[in-house]
C-alpha cells in the first residue's frame, strides 16, 4: 500500500507539471489564429442556428427510436413468457402468441424501414453541420463589435453555404 501513493503523488504532481507548461502553448495556438471576419462571423451564427434548428427533431427521433426498442423488447420477452406458459392444446393461448408476434414484427419492420434510416439521415446531416462549425468557427476568436455587425443584417438561408472566402 504505501509503495502506491508515492507513485500516486508523482503522478499528480507530473500531470500539474504538464498542465502548467501546456496552457500557455494551448492558448499561444488559439491566439495565433485571426479572428473570424464579419462574413465569417455570419455563416458560424448561421451555422450555430442551423445547429439548433436540427437538434430537436434529432432529439424527438431518438426518443421515439428508442420507445420503440423498449417496446420491441417488451413484446419479445411477452412472446417468451407465453411460450413457456402457454400450452399448445390453448387455442386462445396460442392466438395470443400469435398477435404478439405479429406485433412484434410490425413494430421490428417501423424500425427496419421507417425510423432507423431517418434517424440516421438526420444524425449524420447533424454531425456534418456541427463538424463544419467546429472545423470552420471553432477556437477562433470573435470581435464583439464584428459580432455585433454580424448579427445587425444577418439573414440566414435554409441551406447551408459553403464557409466564405477569406477577405
Amino acid at each position: 500500500m504505501k509503495s502506491k501513493r508515492p507513485t500516486r503523488g508523482l503522478a499528480l504532481a507530473a500531470a500539474m507539471v504538464l498542465t502548467a507548461f501546456s496552457s500557455p502553448l494551448i492558448a499561444q495556438a488559439q491566439s495565433s489564429a485571426p479572428p473570424l471576419t464579419v462574413s465569417e462571423l455570419r455563416y458560424c451564427i448561421c451555422q450555430q442556428q442551423r445547429i439548433e434548428a436540427v437538434r430537436p427533431e434529432l432529439d424527438t427521433l431518438r426518443a421515439m427510436v428508442n420507445e420503440r426498442q423498449a417496446s420491441l423488447v417488451a413484446h419479445e420477452a411477452q412472446i417468451a413468457q407465453l411460450q413457456q406458459t402457454v400450452s399448445p392444446d390453448d387455442w386462445q393461448g396460442q392466438d395470443q402468441i400469435k398477435r404478439s408476434i405479429y406485433e412484434t414484427n410490425l413494430i421490428r419492420d417501423l424500425l427496419r424501414r421507417d425510423l432507423t434510416p431517418n434517424y440516421l439521415a438526420v444524425t449524420r446531416s447533424f454531425n456534418e453541420l456541427v463538424n463544419g462549425y467546429n472545423e470552420y468557427c471553432a477556437n477562433r476568436r470573435m470581435v464583439a463589435s464584428d459580432v455585433a455587425e454580424a448579427n445587425s443584417d444577418l439573414r440566414c438561408a435554409a441551406e447551408a453555404p459553403d464557409a466564405p472566402e477569406d477577405e
